[in-house]
C-alpha cells in the first residue's frame, strides 16, 4: 500500500490544512513586500486646510519637510498640492490636480502619475507621458519661523529645459 492510501481521513485533512496555511502565509508574505517595494514610492503624509489665499503648515507636525525630499499633501480648495523640500532652504509646491482631466494626482518614483488616464510628471511637474497638455501647476512655497507658507496668487508653471 503506498503511503497516500494508509492515511486516514484526518489525517488528510491535517495535510491540506497545512497545505492552504502554507500557500496563504506565502501569498500574503508576497502581497506585502509588493505593496512595501512597488515603486519604492514613499508614504505621504496629508495636510488639511481651509480654502484660503495661503497654507500654513506647521513644521513641528509635519517635520518631514525639514528632510530633503521630504514632502507633505496639502488637501483644501484651490491650494490642493504637494510639498517638497528641496534642501537649503527650498521648497517646491505642485499642484496635484493632473492638466489633463482634472483628477488628483499621486507620487510614482520620483515624479507623479495620474492614475485616470494614466499621465506621468517628473519630479519638477513637467509632464513626460500620456495625455496631459501641460505640466502641474506650481505655487510659492516658503519657509517663515517654524512653518511653511504656500501662496495660492499667481501660480507658477515649472519651465520647459528641452
Amino acid at each position: 500500500m503506498t503511503t497516500a492510501a494508509k492515511e486516514t481521513g484526518s489525517e488528510q485533512t491535517e495535510r491540506g490544512r497545512r497545505e492552504f496555511f502554507r500557500v496563504a502565509v506565502g501569498g500574503i508574505s508576497a502581497l506585502l513586500a509588493g505593496g512595501f517595494l512597488g515603486g519604492c514610492t514613499p508614504l505621504v503624509r496629508t495636510h488639511r486646510t481651509r480654502r484660503s489665499a495661503a497654507v500654513d503648515i506647521p513644521l513641528a507636525r509635519f517635520p518631514e519637510l525639514e528632510r530633503p525630499g521630504g514632502m507633505v499633501r496639502v488637501v483644501g480648495g484651490d491650494l490642493s498640492c504637494f510639498v517638497r523640500f528641496e534642501g537649503e532652504g527650498r521648497f517646491t509646491a505642485l499642484s496635484l490636480v493632473c492638466t489633463h482631466q482634472r483628477c488628483p494626482v499621486e507620487p510614482a518614483g520620483e515624479g507623479f502619475r495620474c492614475p485616470c488616464h494614466g499621465s506621468q510628471y517628473d519630479r519638477e511637474g513637467r509632464n513626460i507621458a500620456g495625455p496631459a497638455p501641460r505640466p502641474l501647476a506650481r505655487f510659492h512655497a516658503e519657509r517663515t519661523g517654524d512653518r511653511v507658507i504656500v501662496r495660492a496668487i499667481a501660480p507658477e508653471e515649472p519651465r520647459r529645459d528641452s
